[in-house]
C-alpha cells in the first residue's frame, strides 16, 4: 500500500469520527492558534482549546450568590394576593412562600427566570404574571422578592416601582 493510501486510512475515519462528535455537540469551536502546549502538536489528541481572555466576556449582571431557601415558618395569604413573607428573618428566602407560589396555576415567569437575568428579563417576567397569570401588584412583589433572594439578583426596588407605573 502507498503511502497516501496509508494516510487515507487514517485520517478518513478520524476525520469522519471528529465531524460526528463536533456535530453532536451543536457547536464548534475555531482550533486554538499558535501551537498546543508544550510537547504536543496542535490539534492533536490531548489540546484543550484556548477559552476567551475575560476581557471578551460579556460583562456579569448584577447579583450576589443566590441563597439557599430556609424553613422559617407557615406562609401567609393576604387580601390583596402577596403571600409571605418572602424572606426569613436572616434575609434566606421562604421555603414554605416558595412551595404556595409553585403552586400556583398558571405557573409564575417571575419562578423561571434565570440566576445571570437582566433587569429587562425580569421586568418582562413580572409583566406576564400580571397578564396571564393575573398576579397583582403585591402578588408579584412578594414573588419578586423571593427570587432575588434565590437567585442572588441585586435590583433593589426597581422592578417593584417599575410595575406599579406599567399597565402591561
Amino acid at each position: 500500500m502507498t503511502e497516501v493510501g496509508r494516510l487515507r486510512m487514517w485520517v478518513v475515519p478520524t476525520l469522519t469520527t471528529l465531524l460526528l462528535a463536533s456535530a453532536g455537540c451543536g457547536t464548534t469551536a475555531p482550533a486554538p492558534s499558535g501551537g498546543g502546549p508544550k510537547g504536543t502538536a496542535s490539534g492533536s489528541p490531548g489540546t484543550t482549546p484556548a477559552l476567551p481572555s475575560p476581557s471578551a466576556l460579556p460583562p456579569a449582571s448584577p447579583r450576589t450568590a443566590p441563597l439557599a431557601l430556609e424553613a422559617c415558618g407557615e406562609v401567609t395569604h393576604n387580601q390583596d394576593g402577596s403571600a409571605g413573607p418572602a424572606l426569613c428573618p436572616d434575609g434566606s428566602p421562604s421555603l414554605a412562600t416558595d412551595h404556595y407560589l409553585r403552586s400556583l396555576e398558571p405557573a409564575l415567569a417571575i419562578l423561571h427566570v434565570a440566576p445571570d437575568a437582566n433587569l429587562e428579563d425580569v421586568e418582562t417576567a413580572m409583566c406576564a404574571d400580571k397578564t396571564f397569570a393575573h398576579m397583582t401588584n403585591p402578588g408579584e412583589e412578594s414573588a419578586y422578592r423571593l427570587m432575588a433572594a434565590e437567585q442572588g439578583w441585586r435590583f433593589g426596588d426597581e422592578p417593584v416601582t417599575w410595575l406599579a407605573k406599567q399597565p402591561c
